[in-house]
């Protein structure tokens, strides 16, 4: 990450953020809004969790094991709104449906 280009319009990272704990998250979150300008958007593309049936069904729980073993985990869009605050930045709008892929996108506050 310490070749991250300054003031890009877009960054984007695709299924990623899912594999580390939340202190990993906001630190990751944290190193691009450091290099991102004003008009910089951050693209965030992950399954969110949706509902509590969802989170607690026999395929999330066996997704969920695996991530614990590398301390990630699955999250909800109110999840990565609480991570993205505390990085400074804000999410701009969520595109997708929960349960499936999503991209989040995200400003600087």
């Amino acid at each position: 990450m310490a070749n991250t280009p300054r003031g890009a319009l877009v960054y984007y990272m695709r299924h990623i953020l899912h594999d580390y704990s939340d202190s990993e998250v906001v630190a990751i979150l944290r190193h691009f809004g450091s290099a991102m300008a004003p008009d910089s958007r951050l693209l965030i593309a992950e399954r969110l969790l949706g509902s509590t049936a969802e989170a607690t069904s026999t395929p999330q729980i066996m997704v969920d094991l695996v991530m614990l073993c590398v301390g990630g985990k699955a999250r909800s869009a109110d999840d990565f709104s609480r991570l993205l605050g505390q990085a400074g930045m804000k999410v701009t709008s969520v595109s997708g449906v929960q349960g499936s892929s999503s991209v989040i996108e995200c400003a600087l506050v």
